[in-house]
């Protein structure tokens, strides 16, 4: 009765499907551990061990090209060397002829014991670019670092421009050092940080709007229907809040070198982009802040430039201050001082024909933001008072 290779495989307890799994690169990360496990790992083990894998690989029936891919993928010794050993193996008859000419006796000082301190410098530099959020860290950026650094170390100029670590030889340094190659998720978002100042300006901000909670539209639930409740107190207020908001695709590398200790946060400005930078409205009627038709025209009547809907890279909504731009046009990729103070300039040209804003008082909240740079204006120009 013939069985099939599934059937025995099944037998010998593994699953065919699990080979797909495996790749050349990691065989070559198993056997670069095997290398630095044994301490006295010298030339006539590599050679001895560089045989085996080309006998191995010979009942495969695979071709002398791709073996010699193989052998030098692994870091084994070329295939010509390797085939002159094993033939010599079969004509003898004496697998221990290998063992005959003394060769490797001597230990061959790895790079890090000649120079140790290359390796602290290494490794910081390594923890130190894992935790960085736009996860731009690999193996090649570490063996170029440490390529420079040696070249710092011993005043050496290398022949070639090849670095003198290999990534084979990296990634197991890596995996020493405590270093996980695993999947980029499961991350926070970097969100900020809370300063002092900033809470105790909070905490004045909370109170006023409590103590005078009876002049502000404010919104409660019915179920899940909202119903606002307006103002029962004179000189009511409107509340206006700016912000900006980058609406990304969120692109981010499936895999990333890590430290369990070190871990970075997300950043969520990968990938193609828009950036948003909008007014809001606590009012009933309205809630991003923009003019009707027959509002807008009167407003463009006193003021034609209001028509020029585009600023420095970016572009004002319709009948509106709000405007949005995609990053990476304009200098920094960002709303800067300028276009921040364009648009707050906009703004308080549109507030006056704003008919439902009239006979309130305007209360507009912006955050501490580096781009928002102060100017003085007419506190006058936030009163809507009126007009005949």
């Amino acid at each position: 009765m013939k069985h099939t290779s599934t059937q025995t495989d099944a037998r010998r307890g593994v699953k065919s499907d699990h080979y797909s799994l495996i790749d050349l690169e990691k065989v070559a990360i198993i056997v670069d551990c095997m290398r630095n496990s044994v301490k006295d790992w010298n030339f006539l083990a590599e050679r001895t061990f560089s045989v085996v894998i080309d006998m191995l690989l010979s009942y495969t029936k695979i071709g002398y090209t791709e073996m010699a891919e193989i052998l030098s993928d692994l870091n084994c010794l070329d295939i010509k060397t390797t085939r002159r050993w094993s033939l010599t193996l079969i004509e003898s008859d004496d697998p221990s002829i290998i063992l005959n000419d003394k060769r490797g006796g001597y230990h061959l000082k790895q790079l890090y014991e000649l120079l140790p301190e290359l390796e602290i410098a290494a490794k910081e530099f390594a923890i130190r670019e894992t935790a960085k959020k736009n996860c731009s860290f690999n193996v090649s950026s570490l063996a170029k670092f440490i390529t420079k650094h040696f070249k710092e170390l011993t005043g050496l100029e290398l022949e070639k421009d090849d670095d003198i670590r290999s990534h084979s030889a990296i990634r197991l340094d890596l995996t020493r050092w405590g270093a996980k190659w695993k999947k980029n998720n499961k991350r926070p978002y970097f969100e900020g940080h809370e300063r002092e100042d900033v809470l105790k300006e909070r905490e004045k901000l909370v109170e006023f709007l409590v103590e005078n909670k009876q002049r502000f539209y404010q919104q409660t639930y019915s179920g899940d229907l909202v119903e606002w409740i307006e103002p029962t107190e004179d000189e009511p207020y409107i509340i206006l809040t700016h912000d900006e908001c980058c609406v990304s695709s969120g692109e981010q590398q499936s895999h990333k070198w890590s430290f369990g200790f070190n871990s970075a946060f997300y950043n969520k400005n990968r990938g193609r982009s828009k950036m948003l930078s909008y007014f809001l409205c606590q009012h009933k009627y309205s809630g991003l802040f923009e003019l009707s038709s027959e509002e807008w025209q009167e407003a463009i009547t006193a003021y034609p430039e209001l028509n020029n809907k585009e600023g420095q890279n970016f572009e004002f909504d319709e009948n509106s201050a709000n405007a949005s731009m995609e990053p990476g046009k304009n200098k920094d990729g960002y709303f800067d001082n300028e276009a921040i103070l364009k648009q707050f300039k906009r703004l308080f040209i549109l507030l006056k024909y704003k008919t439902i804003f009239r006979n309130h008082k305007i209360m507009l909240f912006v955050d501490n933001a580096r781009t928002h740079s102060a100017k003085k204006y007419d506190k006058n120009m936030l009163f809507k008072k009126k007009r005949n």
